[in-house]
């Protein structure tokens, strides 16, 4: 894949909508049966029906894009522009291939967290659930429950990759702050009782 698109060299994690974009792309412009793709113009709407506005559209796409690929997954976005200063409306018909949709992340998610003590070595590692939304100060209340620890304002969450401190929150920061390729220790500044 690498030797026609070198954005794909190496073991770099790459988007599953990319490759199908470049791949569907690629088969489009093989698979195209206009050889000679003629000049085009789109003319505007002028308040003609938007099903007759829409076929003269597919009819220019379809005078330099005529493929197997065209015919199963192309459509067209209807777009409307509404000039502020004029008031004019314009309607326009342009095809797509691909709609890119955002997936919902879920409101929870389960994190580890490592809590060290001043007395004990090494740090007891737990794993609770975090939600996604909310402040540092929210998880130091999950962190007190699932560690048993009375007070979570005595608590300091931070960040630590590669044996080094990258981070140290705040109880106003937002949870989605923590980063999920760096482990989060959380040390307790009081004594156990």
């Amino acid at each position: 894949m690498s030797d026609f698109a070198p954005q794909f060299i190496g073991y770099a994690q790459h988007d599953a909508q990319e490759l199908l974009s470049f791949l569907l792309d690629g088969l489009h412009e093989d698979l195209n049966r206009v050889l000679n793709k003629p000049p085009t113009s789109v003319s505007d709407s002028n308040d003609r029906s938007d099903h007759e506005v829409a076929a003269e559209h597919w009819q220019i796409h379809l005078q330099r894009n005529q493929s197997v690929i065209v015919d199963k997954f192309q459509g067209q976005f209807k777009s409307r522009v509404t000039c502020p200063t004029c008031g004019r409306i314009s309607i326009t018909f342009d095809p797509f291939m691909y709609l890119s949709l955002p997936l919902s992340e879920p409101r929870q998610r389960r994190k580890e967290f490592f809590v060290v003590w001043h007395d004990q070595f090494p740090p007891t590692k737990y794993a609770a659930p975090v939600d996604t939304e909310g402040s540092i100060r929210d998880y130091k209340q999950v962190i007190a429950t699932s560690a048993h620890i009375q007070d979570p304002n005595t608590l300091v969450v931070t960040n630590v990759y590669l044996s080094k401190f990258t981070r140290t929150f705040r109880d106003s920061d937002p949870v989605s702050l923590l980063d999920d390729a760096e482990k989060t220790f959380v040390y307790v500044l009081t004594e156990r009782e």
